[in-house]
């Protein structure tokens, strides 16, 4: 991160919000000639950006953002991705992120998430004109722990529940598996047909079932391999994710990151005090 920058995440002071909603982040820049561009991995959970004063400009391959001449809102909603993304990030900007839990935006829309989202990233207003008038008070107000007030203000009133039990129950199953249970194996647990697993997944996820395991198995082996203080042998590692071999967990990781494991867990980077790791390239 450059050094102009200042960057916070905080969870939510409510509780009740925490089971939905993992943290809140707020970055920005006072340097005009500022330049950072980093890579952002894919993950289960998704996010909400909202950035003051900035053109956004975005592909299935990352994001631009430039200052603009006109102080508005740019909302973006990022779901799960396949692939990395680079994001390039020049001159000043504010931005402020909600990062949801694996299902939790899906308890604040009163649409299946799959009507929300057509791509990777989408311009966000699902949640209307009342979130982007308290973005306006969020951006305004100086001090983080209000701005934390003022979001979980907003998301409490919001709250409208999610009713398909059996995702929920999924999700459930599959971090306690770390990913490890096939779809079979879910619908015998739920009691469902593997068509409807499917259907729920990529209706209220936007995935399919092995694109969500295999999220699952990479977040529980960076999650794990950070928590040690002295970090483990790569092969100790695959064999606590429960990998077949060290082979197969290196072919997982390159697919996912584009990197060795090795090279990859060498060069992240973490923002704040929350699981958000980047690879920082400027």
């Amino acid at each position: 991160m450059a050094h102009s920058d200042v960057y916070a995440s905080l969870v939510p002071s409510n509780e009740k919000l925490r089971p939905y909603i993992s943290y809140y982040y707020f970055h920005e820049s006072e340097n005009p000639r500022g330049k950072r561009e980093f890579i952002f991995y894919p993950h289960v959970k998704n996010a909400i950006t909202a950035y003051k004063g900035s053109d956004v400009s975005f592909t299935e391959k990352g994001s631009f953002v430039i200052p603009s001449e006109q102080d508005r809102l740019q909302i973006l909603y990022t779901r799960k991705q396949k692939i990395p993304a680079r994001v390039n990030i020049k001159g000043l900007f504010q931005k402020v992120g909600i990062i949801f839990q694996a299902l939790g935006l899906n308890y604040f829309i009163n649409v299946p998430l799959s009507e929300v989202s057509t791509a990777s990233v989408v311009r966000f207003s699902a949640l209307g004109e009342d979130f982007e008038r308290l973005l306006d008070l969020v951006f305004a107000e100086p001090i983080l722990e209000k701005k934390v007030d003022l979001l979980d203000a907003f998301f409490e009133s919001r709250w409208l529940g999610f009713s398909e039990d059996r995702l929920v129950q999924a999700i459930e199953l599959l971090f306690q598996e770390k990913g490890k249970i096939s779809l079979s194996q879910l619908s015998e647990k739920l009691n469902a047909s593997p068509k409807t697993v499917y259907r729920l997944f990529k209706k209220h996820l936007c995935c399919s079932v092995q694109e969500y395991r295999s999220l699952v198995r990479f977040r529980s082996a960076l999650n794990v391999y950070e928590a040690y203080l002295k970090k483990p042998k790569l092969v100790k590692l695959a064999y606590e994710i429960d990998y077949y071999d060290q082979a197969e967990f290196v072919n997982h990781f390159k697919a996912i990151t584009g990197y060795n494991p090795k090279k990859f867990l060498s060069g992240i980077s973490q923002f704040g005090k929350q699981d958000t790791f980047w690879t920082v390239l400027e």
